[in-house]
């Protein structure tokens, strides 16, 4: 299962199904073996944030605001 993973060919749920584990276990697992959960690059994921925050609809209702503390 663990190949399979890492190759692609199966997704870390399924993994875990087949096993009989949790998600949680199953990602434990990997860390154990040293096998990455994410295979992409530290600016790949950097990227994708600036993407998802430039995509999130401004002032929206519940949207977390910044505050300045008075001094």
């Amino acid at each position: 299962m663990l190949e399979l993973f890492r190759e692609g060919v199966i997704s870390s749920g399924r993994s875990a199904e087949l096993l009989g584990i949790s998600k949680d276990a199953f990602l434990d697992l990997l860390g154990e073996r040293g096998i990455p959960y994410l295979d992409q690059t530290y600016e790949e994921i950097l990227q994708d944030a600036r993407v998802a925050a430039a995509a999130r609809p401004q002032g929206r209702p519940g949207a977390t605001r910044r505050r300045t503390i008075p001094t």
